[in-house]
């Protein structure tokens, strides 16, 4: 029978829209881990295989009121995938709080960075740059005036390290000169002492955003104490086939807050306190190219596990514009709030309050219990698994700074963030677990459900004579198209209604979530 802990997330929204405050109690219900059809294996995606819209719809309510708020208004607005809204909101919550909070672990030890990694499966054109943009346009501004400041302090450094390099040569040639001919040059070499200790210092750009994503550029960014970086890339296949990820002990080293140590001809680089944070968006073609080439090295180095993946149904088809003008009134509570925590100059370590460390370490445990080889429901992703637990300690600290909540976590936020966790863990086991393949039905279910999707579109209507989606639509064996139809009709994408002893085919419910 399958743990209890997996159904906490199936009453959070339940919770939420009836008002309730979530407890322990939500967690006391059975259910299964993950119900959703399955694609890949090990390390490669299933080929010939389409994304079939998820059953697992994404938990928008499990996201704290400013963030929620504004990923349902751009998702309107720009009407890209909810899960890709909600991950670019996130990822750039992560970067601008990076640099101030810090979380300490419900099992004790050193406070530890708060940055994520996230990955989005997306073919092109689904919009994921302009949802970056939008969401991170204040991380981009301020980036911007370190710029500008940058170029200002470059410049002075530049003049100040001419007049600097003309004061060394002519304290040089002096002492030559005495040595020369002989006399003493104590005086001038004390100078010169006192003269190299003063040499200008070169400004660094402290950008946060970045996009030289080679290995060489990230070292040089976290190194020092404390640094912090965000890789936004919406063209994964750059970061993909780029050095960084050829050594992905860099990247896991960035996520574990360092240290690490490079050590080159002319000098070595060292970076400790790192925080970081990694976005990408990949497509489905790149990406199994990249795990056929390097996915057992990769996911073996334990890179991939950090990732909180997941792969949207697409939104193209049905992007319909509206002569209505858009709002961004939640989108601006958004912004005002992210640029409160960049303008914060303090630092924040948030701990979890006893009924969260309780409720905290009872999740461990099931976790712990789910990766076993033989029967574990997450064992074909224990990898993934391995990194959940820390994964929702960030995203609760995460949760609670930028709902301004006092005090200690509670176990409110640490439902949030599971919520959030545990649906990335059931993408990661739909795309990767080898036991999942594609079946025909849910092939044929694929097919089918795009068919209605256009038909209800194009005759705008809610229903369709079954006889006529038999024997127009794209799957004329009777076997397979009830079996097809069976399927979409248990994931309540349509229900089948008679009207004069003829059948209809409905619009589900669960549609509209699209």
């Amino acid at each position: 029978m399958p743990k209890k802990l997996w159904s906490a997330v199936l009453h959070v929204k339940s919770c939420w829209q009836c008002g309730q405050k979530i407890n322990s109690s939500c967690i006391q219900r059975n259910s299964r881990l993950c119900t959703t059809p399955k694609l890949g294996s090990a390390v490669t995606l299933s080929r010939g295989a389409r994304m079939i819209k998820q059953v697992s719809q994404y938990p928008i309510d499990a996201l704290v009121k400013v963030v929620r708020e504004a990923v349902l208004e751009v998702q309107q607005n720009v009407q890209a995938p909810m899960p890709l809204c909600a991950v670019s909101a996130l990822s750039t919550l992560a970067a601008a709080t990076q640099e101030k909070i810090k979380v300490i672990l419900p099992w004790g030890g050193y406070p530890k960075q708060v940055g994520t990694y996230w990955a989005v499966i997306a073919e092109s054109g689904e919009r994921k740059t302009a949802v970056d943009n939008i969401f991170g346009r204040e991380i981009g501004l301020r980036d911007l005036e370190r710029k500008k400041t940058y170029t200002a302090d470059l410049t002075q450094y530049e003049t100040e390290n001419r007049i600097w390099n003309i004061g060394e040569g002519s304290l040089v040639r002096q002492i030559a000169a005495l040595d020369k001919n002989g006399e003493p040059a104590d005086e001038l070499r004390q100078q010169l002492d006192a003269h190299l200790k003063r040499k200008p210092m070169k400004p660094r750009l402290r950008r946060l955003v970045r996009q030289d994503i080679n290995e060489r550029a990230i070292m040089d960014a976290l190194e020092g104490m404390g640094e912090s970086i965000a890789v936004i890339c919406n063209e994964g296949e750059i970061l993909l086939r780029s050095a960084l990820l050829s050594k992905p002990s860099l990247l896991n080293k960035a996520w574990d807050g360092g240290p690490f140590h490079f050590d080159r001809k002319d000098h070595s680089i060292a970076a400790d306190d790192i925080r970081s944070t990694v976005s990408l968006m990949v497509q489905s073609a790149v990406l199994e190219a990249y795990l056929d080439k390097r996915g057992k090295v990769v996911r073996g180095s334990g890179l991939w596990a950090r990732f909180l993946i997941c792969w949207p149904p697409s939104m193209q088809g049905w992007r319909y514009t509206s002569a209505v003008e858009s709002t961004w009134e939640s989108l601006d509570a958004y912004h005002g709030r992210i640029k409160e925590i960049l303008a914060d100059d303090m630092q924040y370590v948030y701990e979890f309050d006893a009924d969260a460390k309780a409720e905290f370490i009872t999740l461990l445990n099931r976790i712990e219990e789910e990766i076993r080889p033989w029967g574990g429901g997450l064992s074909d992703i224990s990898d993934f698994a391995s990194k959940a637990g820390e994964n929702t300690a960030r995203i609760s600290a995460l949760l609670h700074h930028v709902s301004q909540q006092q005090g200690k976590i509670t176990a409110d936020t640490l439902y949030r963030a599971w919520a959030i966790v545990q649906w990335h863990l059931e993408e990661a086991q739909r795309i990767f677990s080898p036991q999942f393949g594609v079946s025909q039905v849910q092939s044929d279910a694929q097919l089918l459900e795009s068919y209605l999707r256009k038909r209800f579109f194009e005759l705008i209507v809610k229903v369709l004579p079954r006889t006529d989606v038999l024997h127009c639509g794209p799957i004329r064996d009777l076997g397979r198209f009830n079996a097809a139809l069976d399927y979409l009709e248990a994931q309540e994408k349509i229900w089948i209604g008679t009207l004069k002893r003829t059948k209809f085919i409905n619009r589900g419910q669960y549609w509209q979530q699209y």
